[in-house]
């Protein structure tokens, strides 16, 4: 199995890829050859689900983990994470990646980055950017073969009666 799809991308948040019993620590994988991680960059445990009013920057790019192969981010709630628009600059791929990490966009894709999934623009969450070809053909893999799964967790401000509650999502 290819080690991207076991790779849990999130520490203590939704879940974008996982291994049957593991939910709370990625496995750290790195081919041979590769960079060790950023030095750096430090996993966000117990990333706050809730991070306030402020407006998407440059600084609030939070940077889950990092390798030769990836780059996964903790995506900011109303920031799209792309356009092609010329006057659009409020996005990851502008506004954050590419101001924050420069030297690793590749001139040879449209947005510079190789975004592995879709994250809505009103979404916040982990966010996988693949940094070459190859690590980006198996992220696609892994969600063709439905391998991936992705899980998502939302937060409601309200008063229930029940202490717990499961809702039926299709698969």
């Amino acid at each position: 199995m290819d080690p991207v799809c076991n790779q849990a991308a999130v520490w203590n948040r939704p879940v974008v890829w996982k291994r049957p019993g593991v939910w709370n620590r990625p496995e750290v994988w790195n081919p041979p050859g590769c960079v060790e991680p950023s030095r750096g960059v430090e996993p966000a445990r117990g990333v706050e689900p809730s991070r306030g009013v402020e407006p998407a920057s440059v600084d609030s790019l939070k940077v889950l983990y990092q390798s030769c192969d990836y780059i996964i981010v903790d995506k900011h709630w109303d920031i799209r994470i792309d356009s092609k628009m010329w006057y659009e600059k409020h996005t990851v791929q502008k506004q954050q990646l590419g101001l924050r990490f420069p030297e690793l966009a590749d001139p040879g894709t449209y947005y510079g980055f190789r975004f592995c999934h879709q994250l809505d623009y009103s979404t916040s969450g982990v966010l996988c950017v693949a940094l070459n070809k190859a690590a980006a053909g198996r992220v696609y893999h892994c969600f063709k073969d439905r391998r991936a799964t992705k899980v998502y967790l939302a937060l409601v401000r309200t008063h229930t009666h029940h202490h717990t509650t499961r809702t039926p999502y299709s698969a």
